[in-house]
């Protein structure tokens, strides 16, 4: 699942079309209703950045543990997303996790919720055409999605950075970083994209 960008077309009035509608007003007609979308071009181009501490299903938000072994409660994850003209770079940073272990990690298209799949698939900046290419390379892979897997030092913490030649608005952007209990994402042919169950999760709200 991908956020869509709807963007709004221009609208250009001609002298004849602002003759109508003043003849309309003038006859007593109702205010013309505007059926344009609101305009978020604002957060464009803005950095997002939002980090929390893990808590179980039962009293996080934001912020969620789905295994307190590989992610404890109290553990903190933190996401920072940088636009930059027609590129960005997206990165992840953990604190508390099991230290000297590998984690694999990656943007998802939804928020995190109480129930693991919540956040669903993958970002994915050229989405699969359908159901059947959740593991095909040419779609599942770290330049059409985002991969941040990483490995913690002997304190438990991580981090990871990616760089992408694609543009991220509000609109148009991940949702959420899971983290998986596999210690490095598969990048074999029929097993693109695995990387186990999901074991934490971090949202990133809107900019506004």
């Amino acid at each position: 699942m991908r956020t869509t960008l709807h963007r709004k077309t221009p609208v250009v009035l001609a002298v004849a079309a602002f003759g109508l509608l003043a003849t309309a007003c003038d006859s007593g007609a109702g205010a013309v209703e505007d059926s344009t979308q609101p305009d978020d071009t604002t957060s464009e181009g803005h950095a997002l950045s939002h980090e929390a501490a893990l808590a179980t299903p039962a009293k996080g938000t934001d912020a969620f543990t789905y295994n307190q072994q590989l992610a404890p409660v109290g553990a903190e994850m933190a996401i920072e997303m940088t636009p930059s003209g027609d590129s960005a770079t997206f990165s992840l940073e953990v604190t508390g996790l099991q230290p000297n272990r590998g984690y694999a990690a990656h943007a998802h298209a939804d928020k995190c919720g109480p129930n693991p799949d919540a956040s669903g698939g993958h970002f994915q900046h050229q989405p699969a055409p359908d159901s059947g290419s959740e593991t095909d390379p040419k779609y599942v892979n770290p330049k059409n999605e985002i991969w941040l897997d990483l490995t913690t030092d002997a304190k438990g913490n991580g981090s990871a950075k990616a760089t992408l030649d694609y543009e991220l608005t509000d609109w148009d952007r991940p949702r959420s970083v899971v983290v998986h209990a596999a210690q490095k994402t598969s990048t074999a042919q029929g097993k693109a994209g695995v990387s186990g169950d999901r074991v934490a999760c971090l949202s990133l709200p809107h900019s506004h």
